[in-house]
């Protein structure tokens, strides 16, 4: 390899880890042109595609590789290339097969270790990440490849420690965060969860899938004024409905319907449009008895939105609790039945609009139905305690 595609190769190199594509495809193409079968430019440029997100063009670079490549590193990267296109089983052989005469490759025995992993059999997934540890100890993606298999195995808390290793030897590694966030959620252990987050955030301060999970970690442990903070970040940066809608919902958590009004009148001048707004103040007002207010918004999402169940329950609510109609609520309310079926609060009220209209035997049907599908104790005893009323009613 000459001076030139060796300078090349180091200028790609260095954009690909900063993430500058458009440079690093520049210089690798300039050093294929330079050294047209130099198997180094070949994997420089699987590894690109890979990170474009194109196994298919990685592959037919990769394969080229392999003809002049004495290290192992296009077989490696062919795995990856099979795994990125869904071809796990294929990925499994081809890298077995590589495992063999390369033993002592780390990517091969990383990829194989992913590949084992999807396939499901996470015992032999541990066995070949946990020789390829003994060789690197501080190699991040087998730390996280080891988190993968241990938490197939239930064994939650090795798979946390796996993480953690991970994520303090690699701050920025997504992945392992995503991980770590949705297995401490799971198994109660929030706040270590919480404390790796903060320093992801710090880390990768531009992804707001860290700052999305921590809001989300705060709202479960009640901490909704740091929650706000972290929704306020991502507002700041990214100023979607989405963002504001976020800051109205915590804002409901600290009591504040006065600031989750203006949070979400927010989000509908970034987008005037978007259902979601729409929904969350029309559900205000309603609540605030601000009848005509609240429906303008529900026929709205109506119009844009016209398969979700939740503006018919608004509309229905609004017959039932401020008009005191349940004739016209029971009509809307099971316009909302036919699209949520399996909703608890849309049948409940349309038994209690039932109910009222004297539609005796018809309420008890439907609290049937909605008695399997309660979320907490308090729900199933109100449901319990109607269905005794009716059957008191019907035996008298």
């Amino acid at each position: 390899m000459n001076q030139t595609t060796q300078t090349l190769l180091e200028t790609g190199t260095q954009a690909l880890t900063n993430f500058e594509l458009g440079i690093a495809e520049k210089s690798f193409k300039d050093a294929l042109k330079q050294s047209p079968s130099e198997p180094k430019a070949l994997i420089a440029m699987t590894r690109l595609q890979l990170v474009k997100s194109e196994p298919k063009s990685a592959m037919m670079f990769a394969k080229r590789a392999e003809k002049q490549d004495k290290t192992g590193d296009a077989l490696g990267l062919l795995g990856s290339c099979l795994l990125q296109m869904g071809e796990v089983n294929k990925a499994v052989s081809s890298l077995q097969t590589a495992h063999k005469r390369f033993p002592q490759h780390i990517l091969i025995m990383d990829n194989l270790a992913k590949a084992l992993f999807q396939q499901g059999d996470f015992a032999a997934s541990t066995s070949i990440s946990q020789k390829a540890l003994a060789m690197e100890k501080d190699n991040a993606d087998i730390h996280f490849n080891l988190g993968l298999a241990a938490t197939g195995l239930h064994k939650f808390d090795e798979a946390i420690e796996h993480y953690v290793s991970a994520l303090t030897i690699r701050p920025t590694f997504l992945g392992a965060y995503l991980q770590l966030t949705q297995l401490a959620t799971m198994t109660g252990k929030i706040d270590i969860a919480i404390k790796l987050l903060a320093q992801g955030t710090k880390a990768l301060p531009d992804v707001i899938e860290l700052r999305e999970e921590l809001h989300t970690l705060y709202i479960a442990k009640g901490q909704y004024k740091y929650a706000l903070g972290e929704a306020l970040m991502m507002a700041s940066q990214y100023s979607r409905p989405e963002d504001f809608i976020r800051i109205g919902n915590t804002y409901l958590l600290l009591g504040d319907g006065d600031a989750a009004l203006e949070a979400y009148e927010a989000a509908l001048e970034a987008d005037p449009n978007d259902p979601a707004a729409h929904m969350n103040i029309a559900h205000l007002y309603r609540l605030g008895g601000k009848r005509k207010e609240a429906y303008t918004h529900y026929t709205f999402v109506i119009e844009h939105a016209p398969q979700s169940y939740q503006p018919y329950l608004g509309i229905g609510l609004l017959y039932l609790e401020l008009d005191l109609n349940p004739e016209k609520a029971r009509l809307v309310l099971l316009r909302a039945a036919e699209l949520a079926p399996a909703v608890f609060d849309v049948l409940y009220p349309l038994a209690q609009a039932c109910y009222a209209m004297g539609h005796i035997e018809e309420a008890g049907e439907v609290l049937k139905d909605a008695l399997p599908l309660c979320h907490d104790a308090s729900q199933e005893q109100n449901v319990l305690a109607f269905l005794a009323e009716i059957n008191a009613q019907q035996q008298n």
